[in-house]
């Protein structure tokens, strides 16, 4: 009885997690960011290098779906005897936006769009 008692509290903890996970989240993928810091307190974002851009599509209850996540990329950096070095990792992705898109039909695809960047196709 104590094994069958288990198994259902972790069925129903899973249900609720499946439920509850993509209101937290991108329908197709989690846009992270990230930070110097993270890694070495002295760390910081110093210098900019430009953005990058992913896309990814998928199926959500019959639905099709995509997201995507912008991020601006930085240089980690950090002051070593009054000069400037570069840190590990030596760069970060710092997510600037993201966006969710859902609609019955058709299928959503990604695109490269220049200056842009990876986008689905409105």
């Amino acid at each position: 009885m104590k094994r069958s008692r288990k198994m259902l509290i972790v069925a129903t903890l899973l249900v609720v997690a499946s439920v509850i996970a993509p209101l937290f989240a991108g329908y197709c993928m989690n846009c992270w960011t990230d930070n110097c810091s993270r890694y070495d307190p002295a760390c910081i974002e110093r210098t900019y290098l430009g953005e990058r851009s992913y896309c990814a599509t998928c199926t959500v209850n019959g639905n099709y779906a995509c997201t995507e996540c912008f991020w601006d990329v930085f240089l980690c950096e950090k002051l070593v005897y009054g000069q400037w070095v570069q840190c590990s990792p030596p760069y970060v992705l710092v997510l600037k936006m993201e966006r969710n898109f859902m609609r019955k039909w058709p299928p959503y695809s990604c695109i490269y769009v220049p200056g842009v960047g990876y986008q689905c196709d409105n």
